[in-house]
């Protein structure tokens, strides 16, 4: 039998760290225990308040795949939403959103075969400086439509392209790393930063350490 596969699990850029985070847990210092703390304390409250159904479960069977997950809030959008820092607020602006952050959601409304625009939301804590824009940008699933209200930043997609493929592929991954875990692609990134394979992890070693921004 398959492991069970979760969309945040499938989303997360390295597929050997992902497994071992499902195997092991996450290897977190105290600032980034309470980080998640305030975090899940926010976007708890925020869920109770949102218009639609929050906590939405889905579960999908695609091409021989099992891929399950939560939808923040599933309305007249398929809606997910992140609590960052305000420094990370300003990058998010700059750059666009996080890759994983956006796949996420991609990929919940792959698994309910619906035509519902998808939205991105981020929120951080009110601070001076914050920008305020709009702005159309490409991502490489399709154009969004970026709203910037100081500590709110919404990412919309009306259209996106079909990640389908990419789903399937991504939790084909992850499943062979969780039946060999040391066989798996390792990809660094921020994920290296809450990784139980710190300490045995030879692009770790070679790249050095990686912050969560």
């Amino acid at each position: 039998m398959s492991p069970k596969i979760y969309v945040t699990d499938s989303v997360l850029p390295c597929p050997r760290g992902a497994a071992a985070r499902r195997l092991m847990g996450m290897k977190l210092t105290f600032d980034m225990k309470i980080a998640m703390l305030f975090g899940n304390a926010i976007h708890s409250y925020l869920k109770k308040k949102a218009r639609g159904h929050a906590e939405f479960p889905v579960r999908a069977d695609i091409n021989g795949v099992t891929v399950s997950g939560r939808i923040d809030v599933l309305g007249r959008n398929v809606t997910e939403l992140k609590v960052i820092s305000p420094s990370h607020m300003q990058w998010i602006v700059k750059n666009g959103p996080e890759e994983h952050h956006l796949l996420q959601a991609l990929f919940y409304r792959e698994i309910l075969h619906t035509d519902k625009p998808v939205s991105l939301v981020y929120l951080t804590m009110p601070e001076k400086g914050l920008p305020r824009e709009r702005e159309i940008i490409d991502t490489p699933y399709g154009t969004a439509t970026m709203h910037a209200r100081g500590p709110v930043t919404i990412f919309t997609m009306e259209s996106p392209k079909s990640v389908k493929n990419l789903l399937v592929e991504r939790a084909r991954e992850l499943i062979n790393a969780l039946n060999d875990l040391n066989s798996a692609r390792i990809v660094p990134s921020w994920q290296c930063a809450s990784c139980p394979l710190q300490d045995k992890c030879p692009a770790l070693r070679e790249v050095g350490p990686f912050v969560i921004i």
